[in-house]
């Protein structure tokens, strides 16, 4: 008896979901068309320019929201955030027009758009990375107890945004000592975006024994070093400002002894005191004194031999309001 012959039907198996769609969405791109964007929450998508908008009515990208040349993180927002963050310190240097920003261009290769322009897309690319730099200046102050200010223009020249971040301004006093005095250790900024810029600053008041003279300053960005940049070592900068009120130091003499006084309305950084008992104030003195600080209203005594010509400040290093008084007899 002869067997029936079996006829094995091999069918096509089916496909994975996963696979499936995503063939679908090829075929879809193919066509010519692209699938909705998929924002995350709080976003809104705007399909014809392929962004995400953020409730503040900017263009999202990479956790910060630009509008109008400002830099806000999302963070924080809510669905009725209508303006974001105060952007007024932000400003955008001329070369970039943040209404170029673009979430997803391919428009033209190189970070440049068909007519040329620069692309701030291509400059926000998740790869780039941000570089601060710092300046600032301050206006003169009187003297001690006075009210100054600082200045901070702090730049990204980098090709990403940074965010926030702070700034410490410190001087160096000279007074009853030398030091290092903070103006402000945790100045915070805003986030900036790349080629953007911001301002900010800082009051003081002058310290006590602020000598009149020059005052050296620097600022640090990114002093507590959470930003990673392209340059570490581009982020400190120095200043100078000048304290106006000035000294004005005289002497006098009594049997045995000798009195200098500051009768300006600044403090005095430090100064000699010479007197010789022959001559006028030629040759070698009998008697020679270091002052190292003297407050204005403030004097000093030494004890010594009646002199027959004394200076004080005789190497002239102290500036002054009268100069001419510095010789007594």
């Amino acid at each position: 008896m002869t067997k029936p012959m079996l006829t094995k039907h091999v069918g096509t198996p089916s496909l994975p979901f996963a696979m499936t769609y995503a063939l679908a969405v090829a075929a879809t791109l193919a066509a010519g068309c692209q699938p909705p964007l998929a924002c995350g929450e709080l976003l809104v998508a705007d399909d014809d320019e392929r962004v995400c908008v953020c409730p503040n009515g900017g263009v999202y990208r990479d956790g910060f929201c630009y509008l109008d040349g400002s830099v806000v993180p999302l963070d924080g927002m809510t669905r009725d955030d209508a303006g974001g963050r105060d952007a007024g310190t932000q400003t955008v240097d001329a070369s970039v027009d943040a209404g170029l920003v673009d979430a997803g261009s391919d428009a033209a290769p190189d970070g440049e758009d068909a007519g040329g322009d620069v692309d701030a897309g291509a400059m926000l690319d998740a790869g780039g990375t941000p570089d601060l730099t710092v300046s600032c200046m301050a206006a003169d102050i009187a003297g001690a107890g006075s009210e100054g200010r600082v200045d901070i223009r702090v730049t990204n020249i980098g090709s990403a945004a940074a965010s926030g971040f702070r700034v410490r301004v410190t001087a160096t006093i000279v007074g009853e000592t030398t030091r290092t005095e903070t103006i402000g250790t945790s100045i915070f900024v805003d986030p900036i975006a790349p080629l953007g810029s911001a301002t900010q600053s800082v009051g003081f008041t002058a310290w006590a024994d602020t000598t009149a003279g020059m005052i050296d300053a620097t600022c640090v960005v990114d002093a507590l070093g959470e930003i990673a940049e392209q340059d570490e070592g581009n982020n400190t900068s120095t200043f100078s400002f000048d304290a106006t009120d000035l000294p004005d130091l005289r002497g006098s003499y009594a049997a045995g002894s000798i009195t200098i006084r500051n009768t300006g309305a600044g403090n005095s950084r430090g100064f000699f005191v010479a007197a010789w008992t022959m001559g006028n104030c030629l040759g070698a003195p009998m008697l020679e004194r270091n002052v190292a600080y003297l407050a204005a209203g403030g004097s000093v005594r030494f004890d010594g031999p009646d002199p027959t010509c004394a200076r004080v400040d005789v190497s002239n290093m102290v500036a002054e309001t009268d100069e001419s008084n510095n010789g007594f007899q």
